[in-house]
């Protein structure tokens, strides 16, 4: 999982206040998720493939919880793929940490270098084109 917390200079969140409640999730679920998914490819780009699965299994997934107004984006395994009674979500830790006795991979940890930095810059654009469209 990747963490960070980002402070703007011009606040996106004030803008979409003047919108309806639904009007802005729909704008801020858009925006996370375009602005997540270069994250993603680098991610799915760097996972090691033995079956694939693990490749496969890596979604976004976008939280919201309104009574903080805290956005939060998760680029990992997802637990609802399964392929062959197997869930990679089940050993993607191991995989990117690894064991005593498999060499760690840290295909999670690439997540953090210059696309995760654009990620503020994106967010921004894309919802300042989400309201735009919204209001229209």
């Amino acid at each position: 999982m990747i963490k960070a917390i980002f402070h703007y200079k011009d606040d996106p969140i004030k803008k979409i206040a003047h919108l309806k409640k639904g009007l802005q999730n729909k704008a801020m679920r858009i925006a996370c998720n375009k602005a997540a998914s270069p994250v993603k490819a680098e991610i799915v780009a760097q996972a090691p493939v033995d079956t694939g699965a693990l490749k496969k299994s890596i979604r976004i997934k976008v939280k919201d919880y309104k009574s903080k107004q805290v956005w939060i984006v998760v680029i990992g395994a997802s637990n609802k793929f399964k392929r062959k009674n197997k869930r990679p979500a089940n050993y993607a830790h191991l995989v990117n940490k690894g064991t005593k006795t498999i060499q760690a991979t840290h295909f999670m940890s690439f997540g953090r270098t210059a696309s995760a930095k654009r990620f503020p810059e994106r967010y921004c654009s894309v919802l300042k084109e989400q309201i735009a469209i919204l209001l229209k």
